[in-house]
This record gives C-alpha cells, sequence and structure tokens, in this order.
C-alpha cells in the first residue's frame, strides 16, 4: 500500500467517523417512547404505504462495525491544540505501509566486469618489484608472459582475477605475499565490414554501439541494410555469430559486418 492510499483511507475514515459521531448524537436525542414510535411508523406507512418499494435503506454508517478504540482516540486528538493536524496522524501510519512494487524505485544492475582475451594489452603492477612491473600483451593462447612465473591465463578473467592469479603465482615461488594489482592498459579494437564507407579496424571506446561503431567507419555505403547486422563475437575463444540491431552494444575483438540490403 503506497502513502497515497494510506492518506486516502485516512480521509475516508475521518469522513466516517464524524457521520458516526452525528448519527450517534441524534439517535441519543430523538429516543423513541412507545408512543412517538407508533407515531413514527404511521408516519413511514404514510410516506411508504405497502407496495411502493419499502422504506428507505437504513444508514450504512450505522451498520458499519465500531472503529478501533484506538483510532477513535486518535482522530479526537486531532482538535487539540498542539497536536500537529493530519500529518501528526499520518506520520505513525506511513512508517509500517508496505509499498506498493511500482513504488519502489529500480536499482540500475552492475555493468558487467571487463573480460580479458587474445589482443588486449594490461599493465601489471608488482609492489617491491620494479623487475615484474610492465605492460604485458595477451597472446592468441590468452595468456600473459610473466617473468619467473612464466605463462598466466588471462582469457575469461577481469583485470582483479588475472591480478589475483599473478599474486599467487608469486607468493608460491618467488614473492612473499606480494602485493599485486592489473588494469587495463590497451583493449582489443573491433573490426568492421560489409557495407561502410572505411571498413577496417578501429580502437574500442567504452558505449559504443553498432550505430556509433559505423559512425566511426564513415557511415552506412549506399546499398547498407540500416536494421540489423551481422556480428560476430569471441566468448572464451569461440566465436559466436548473431544478428544484432544498431542499438546493440558492442564489445572489444568485435567483427561487425553491414550487409547489403535487399531492395
Amino acid at each position: 500500500m503506497s502513502v497515497r492510499h494510506v492518506v486516502s483511507i485516512a480521509a475516508v475514515l475521518l469522513t466516517l467517523a464524524g457521520c458516526a459521531k452525528n448519527h450517534q448524537g441524534f439517535v441519543a436525542n430523538t429516543a423513541l417512547t412507545p408512543q412517538s414510535a407508533d407515531n413514527a411508523k404511521a408516519d413511514d406507512n404514510h410516506l411508504h404505504p405497502p407496495g411502493d418499494g419499502g422504506p428507505l435503506p437504513s444508514d450504512p454508517v450505522a451498520n458499519l462495525p465500531p472503529m478501533p478504540v484506538a483510532a477513535l482516540d486518535a482522530i479526537r486528538k486531532l482538535n487539540e491544540p498542539g497536536h500537529g493536524g493530519a500529518v501528526a496522524f499520518l506520520e505513525p501510519l506511513a512508517t509500517h505501509i508496505r509499498h506498493d512494487p511500482d513504488d519502489i524505485p529500480a536499482v540500475p544492475a552492475a555493468a558487467a566486469p571487463y573480460l580479458l582475451d587474445a589482443g588486449d594489452h594490461v599493465r601489471v603492477f608488482v609492489y617491491g618489484q620494479p623487475n615484474l612491473s610492465h605492460i604485458y600483451p595477451v597472446d592468441a593462447a590468452g595468456t600473459i608472459a610473466v617473468p619467473l612465473i612464466g605463462s598466466v591465463r588471462a582469457r575469461g578473467l577481469s583485470t582483479v582475477g588475472l591480478g589475483q592469479q599473478i599474486a599467487v603465482r608469486l607468493g608460491a615461488t618467488v614473492v612473499k605475499d606480494p602485493q599485486v594489482s592489473v588494469e587495463l592498459a590497451i583493449a582489443r579494437p573491433f573490426y568492421i565490414l560489409g557495407e561502410v564507407r572505411a571498413a577496417g579496424q578501429y580502437p574500442f571506446e567504452p558505449g559504443l554501439t553498432l550505430e556509433a561503431a559505423v559512425a566511426v567507419a564513415g557511415g552506412f555505403g549506399p546499398r547498407a541494410s540500416l536494421r540489423e547486422a551481422r556480428l560476430t563475437r569471441r566468448v572464451n575463444g569461440v566465436a559466436t555469430e548473431i544478428r544484432a540491431a544498431m542499438s546493440e552494444p558492442i564489445r572489444p575483438g568485435d567483427t561487425i559486418t553491414i550487409e547489403e540490403r535487399w531492395f
């Protein structure tokens, strides 16, 4: 239940409470004696003779179950000096309400970490070991060659994961309690072919979409299909081909093919 719903319900409760109070006062001030009851019955028969649909329905407020004592006490206190009015009355309710799913703001999903692959270059820094701190390329096998410990797998790992791998290998053989940090120095490029004005290899930049990649390559050719493109992407060394809309984000190492349209 949202805050808007709570405010609406409270307004209805206040209205019902006032009607109930007026109804009770009316009943108390007009208690019927046996004679007045007979007169009232005769007047009712005069106003609603048999066969015209019967008497008017009773007061719907009077037929409702009694309100909780705590709610009535809270309503009575609204008129007391210094109470704070309806805001103070609704505040305790608002702290215990359960929000509707639509009222809960969506939490943006965390961005996926960059996964290394062949063609990337990483900068490795080992504290106190300048001979090990260099920029290393990720080779076609998906590894980097680090002095003293040899090849370390990088393909499919984030920079944090690669740093942990290097630290484990160094700690086991060379350096006691090594402190290793790894960052991406150069991302592998993307490639674009087909119906563009300047096909070729281009450096990757975060946030590029297929449409932006076409712009980097000089724009569409005169016969280009403007709706979608063929995208070849390598995942853990395995090439996968998909068709994607022009709003699809690209990744480093992607090969984009802009095809000719039929008409």
